[in-house]
């Protein structure tokens, strides 16, 4: 039976997600400083640490994540993209000032559910950890979204939704299981943050889906997601995200 999110006593960073039941924030991912300084410019409301050339959830180095924080300088939470557990034998070192570290699931991973509650455990209280579901979970060797979402209501309450296969097409905005999936989320106190190939003219979509944060990388960039950052770009994808609000969306 799917349990509701728990709260824990200890002190708490600013969460990077908006109040309940307000329209979603636009998280941009980046891969350096610059990019960061673009995607602020534009009006992001999370700024995102990864590597796109090293998967869906590709993990920079340290010494980047280090370097955005210090850039971005408390204008916006920062999260950050630490590639797939099976990638890794032991929780990797946490940067202070990040709000969240993102985990991916693909590959076969036994008692993942496990290994991700020790996880929590081991970070500091302020520090949110986010397991990221892939919708084509099969393809990926992923658990479903719904196990990833059980397993984000026992930790900190929010989850990732994203692809695997970046060429295969984005997150089916219309699929009647992904309204029932959401849906359940919401029951649950789990906030979930929609990505997978996310464009301007999809937003509203999204935004009805009632997601906490809308994540995109190759819409915001100049050249798709193995591109730059462009600032124009993300102040289109904001003023979208604003219109939503405006109009009473979610």
């Amino acid at each position: 039976m799917l349990t509701t999110s728990t709260t824990r006593s200890e002190p708490t960073t600013p969460d990077p997600l908006p109040a309940p039941g307000q329209p979603p924030a636009l998280l941009v991912s980046v891969r350096d400083p610059s990019e960061a300084l673009s995607a602020l410019r534009g009006g992001a409301g999370v700024i995102d640490v990864k590597e796109p050339s090293r998967g869906p959830l590709g993990a920079a180095d340290r010494t980047t994540v280090e370097a955005i924080v210090h850039a971005v300088a408390g204008r916006a939470p920062v999260t950050v993209a630490w590639g797939e557990l099976s990638e890794h034998a032991a929780l990797p070192a946490a940067v202070p000032g990040v709000a969240a570290y993102k985990v991916g699931l693909a590959g076969a991973i036994e008692a993942w559910a496990d290994r991700l509650a020790a996880w929590r455990d081991a970070l500091p209280p302020a520090t949110k950890l986010v397991p990221a579901a892939y919708w084509d979970d099969a393809k990926a060797g992923a658990p479903t979204p719904g196990s990833v979402l059980e397993s984000a209501a026992r930790i900190d309450g929010w989850m990732v939704l994203d692809t695997w296969d970046k060429t295969a097409g984005t997150l089916p905005l219309d699929d009647a299981r992904l309204a029932r999936l959401m849906a359940q989320a919401h029951r649950a106190g789990v906030r979930v943050a929609l990505a997978g190939g996310m464009a301007v003219e999809n937003l509203r979509r999204a935004a009805l889906l009632k997601p906490a944060l809308v994540g995109v990388r190759g819409a915001a960039c100049e050249g798709g997601r193995a591109g730059r950052v462009d600032f124009q770009r993300v102040r289109a994808l904001n003023a979208e995200i604003v219109r939503t609000k405006r109009s009473g969306l979610p």
